[in-house]
């Protein structure tokens, strides 16, 4: 983002049920959804002040929270840019076994225990988010110096 910032006004918002936002559920839920998401943008949007089109860059559940509000408001976006999520059309590649080898986490974050494993200690969700730091990473040091803010942020009650 400070590279960004040198050229854009950046905002970058903590969505419904993540971050430091109130947590509607423990698990998953009809309350955040998105579509539900998207209403939250959209109502971030008008809160800025923001009338008009918007470029927006997301990964994984902010990408489909960001799909749904272009397909509803297609006037108040100027572009996406998102990563790591499937989007209309993507088919079959979505379940080929290379591609499956990158998105076995969001299966492993169905389990009932996943969040107790990687919660069970600073070291441990230090692993797991190092992890994705570091493979999804051009360069595996990329985010050394904010790995621990990742850290507390997963750590906070009702995040994980």
């Amino acid at each position: 983002m400070p590279l960004l910032n040198q050229s854009f006004d950046l905002v970058a918002p903590d969505l419904r049920g993540f971050g430091d936002t109130e947590k509607p559920d423990p698990g998953p839920t009809d309350q955040v959804t998105a579509e539900v998401l998207a209403d939250d943008l959209a109502a971030l949007l008008d809160a800025l002040g923001l009338d008009r089109p918007v470029g927006l860059v997301s990964h994984d559940v902010g990408a489909y929270a960001a799909q749904s509000l272009a397909r509803r408001w297609p006037e108040r976006v100027a572009g996406l840019f998102f990563f790591n999520c499937p989007y209309p059309g993507i088919g079959r590649r979505w379940a080929e076994p290379e591609h499956l080898k990158e998105i076995w986490y969001q299966s492993f974050h169905l389990l009932p225990w996943a969040a107790n494993l990687v919660g069970s200690s600073r070291e441990a969700c230090r692993l797991y988010i190092g992890h994705f730091l570091r493979h999804w990473s051009g360069d595996p040091h990329a985010f050394d110096e904010d790995v621990e803010a990742w850290i507390d942020n997963f750590l906070k009650p009702g995040n994980l």
